[in-house]
C-alpha cells in the first residue's frame, strides 16, 4: 500500500510483519492480528500511510462494500446488546428508547481480564461502569488490627453498575 493511493481494501494480517510509514518515517509496525486500511474505506479518502512487508506476509483482504456492510451490521448488533444491558440498570428506569440509543453510541467498551484490578481503594475516579457480561468482585483490602484483610464484600453482574465517587454500587 502506498500513501496517497485510493483505498480499495481493508486488511487483516494473519502472518508476517508490516511497517507503516508516513513519508519515509516509520511510525508503527504490525504482526499477526493487526488490521489496517480502514480509514480510506470509511472516509473515502486516499491512503494515509504506506505499508511495507518486512517479513513474508499472509493477509486477508475485504473490499470496501463488504467492509462497510460488516461495519454497519456489527455496530448495530453491538448497540442492540448494549441497549439490552443498559435497560437492566435501575438508575435508568423509566427512560425511553431514544435515551438508550444515544447512550449506547456514547459508551466505550472496556474489557478486563480475570483478576484484573479496575479501581483501587483511594484512586481518584471519574468513570461510570456498567457491567455488560461477567462478574465484578468488590474486595475489602487493608489492615484491621494488624491483620491483612482481603475479602470479597460484594459481587456484581450484567446490568449492575459502579463508579468511583466514594464508590457507589448497585
Amino acid at each position: 500500500i502506498s500513501q496517497g493511493d485510493d483505498g480499495d481494501f481493508f486488511y487483516v494480517l494473519e502472518e508476517g510483519e508490516v511497517s507503516f510509514l508516513l513519508g519515509d518515517k516509520e511510525v508503527s509496525t504490525g504482526t499477526r492480528g493487526k488490521t489496517f486500511g480502514e480509514l480510506a474505506l470509511i472516509y473515502n479518502c486516499p491512503r494515509t500511510a504506506s505499508c511495507i512487508a518486512t517479513r513474508q506476509c499472509k493477509l486477508w483482504k475485504i473490499d470496501q462494500k463488504t467492509f462497510r456492510f460488516l461495519l454497519v451490521h456489527s455496530t448495530h448488533k453491538f448497540d442492540d446488546s448494549v441497549v439490552k444491558v443498559l435497560k437492566k440498570v435501575s438508575l435508568f428506569e423509566g427512560f425511553d428508547d431514544a435515551f438508550f440509543e444515544k447512550l449506547s453510541k456514547a459508551l466505550e467498551l472496556k474489557q478486563f481480564k480475570d483478576e484484573e484490578v479496575i479501581i483501587r481503594k483511594g484512586d481518584v475516579g471519574d468513570t461510570f461502569y456498567v457491567i455488560q457480561e461477567g462478574v465484578v468482585a468488590i474486595r475489602e483490602v487493608g489492615q484491621v488490627e494488624r491483620k491483612s484483610l482481603d475479602k470479597i464484600s460484594l459481587t456484581l453482574g450484567a446490568g449492575d453498575f459502579f463508579w468511583r465517587k466514594s464508590t457507589t454500587y448497585r
